[in-house]
């Protein structure tokens, strides 16, 4: 089934089948030896994300169990990270080089993609306690896919999640706000994570109207992209500033950086302009609102299954 909740369905049974697909996708993804090891952790830390957006949607009806099971998420997620970082680094390279109308042509920038590329493999290589940390995050899934029979809830309809997802859009908002007013990396990294949450919840509620939601889960996904392709850009940047050993001063580094800035404040701009209208209405007022669409669409469900389950008139 899809990552969203059925309406037809107790809230709280539909977290934990949530939970579980995704948690099982891991473990599949996990023992496909096609799977280069690249996107091997690429997927697998993807899932911990979606599982962390997840809980925090219901965090506020079981919020010692998300503590716990978010800081394990987490934390599964950043021992893999120096692998997938490195991986990052290089797309995002490729990714602005290749992108349509830039000036300079890529090919003056080829000793620093090569250069990229043997860290990245260099990471690889050195990791020689790699499998076993994929090992231990399989252990950590199967522990994990354990408890989640046991996540409680007290409310079975919108209550389980109507907290979260005022919070997680609360937060979303004010991240941007700090973003305008002061925008440094940080803030923008901030504001990034938790548009990516909002982006999620949207999808778990996207059947409360299909063809509204539809249209602000793409939007979101729009400003997800943005945001994480600038983030992606002062990594790399980063990168290029402080490891002079591998990337020294040079003319055509300086014409890269500046290339790295001219394209970070285009995705800023673009960035703000959508934001503030997916950010336009105060928290309480949006999670009213789609406890409406909620409830409607509870009732409608409800309806069609008692339409169902009526017997049908005899015509004889």
């Amino acid at each position: 089934m899809s990552f969203s909740i059925q309406m037809n369905t107790p809230t709280n049974d539909e977290i934990r089948r949530i939970a579980c697909e995704q948690l099982d996708k891991g473990l599949r993804e996990l023992a496909d030896e096609e799977i280069d090891i690249h996107e091997t952790i690429h997927q697998v830390r993807k899932r911990c994300k979606k599982l962390r957006g997840l809980i925090r949607l219901a965090r506020s009806e079981f919020e010692k169990t998300y503590q716990r099971e978010n800081t394990q998420l987490r934390d599964m997620a950043a021992r893999l990270s120096p692998a997938r970082d490195s991986e990052a680094v290089l797309e995002t390279f490729d990714k602005l080089v290749e992108s349509p109308g830039e000036e300079t042509p890529s090919a003056g920038y080829s000793w620093i993609r090569l250069r990229l590329l043997e860290a990245r493999d260099q990471v690889v290589k050195d990791e020689q306690e790699l499998a076993k940390k994929l090992e231990a995050f399989r252990c950590d899934i199967v522990d994990l896919r354990e408890r989640v029979s046991c996540w409680s809830f007290s409310d079975q309809g919108f209550g389980t999640i109507k907290g979260g997802l005022r919070k997680s859009y609360a937060r979303g908002r004010k991240a941007m706000n700090k973003a305008l007013h002061e925008p440094t990396s940080e803030r923008f990294h901030e504001w990034r994570k938790r548009a990516k949450y909002h982006r999620y919840h949207m999808g778990l509620l996207q059947d409360i109207w299909k063809r509204p939601m539809k249209a602000r889960r793409k939007e979101l996904h729009t400003l997800s992209d943005l945001l994480g392709f600038e983030h992606d850009l002062a990594v790399l940047d980063e990168r290029l500033k402080t490891d002079p050993e591998h990337f020294p001063e040079s003319p055509v580094l300086e014409e890269f950086r500046s290339l790295i800035e001219k394209r970070r404040g285009l995705l800023r701009g673009h960035a703000f302009n959508l934001g503030k209208r997916l950010y336009s209405e105060k928290p309480k007022r949006l999670s009213k609102r789609f406890g409406d669409y909620w409830q409607a669409e509870r009732r409608l469900s409800l309806d069609t299954l008692c339409d169902r389950a009526r017997p049908v008139p005899d015509s004889r």
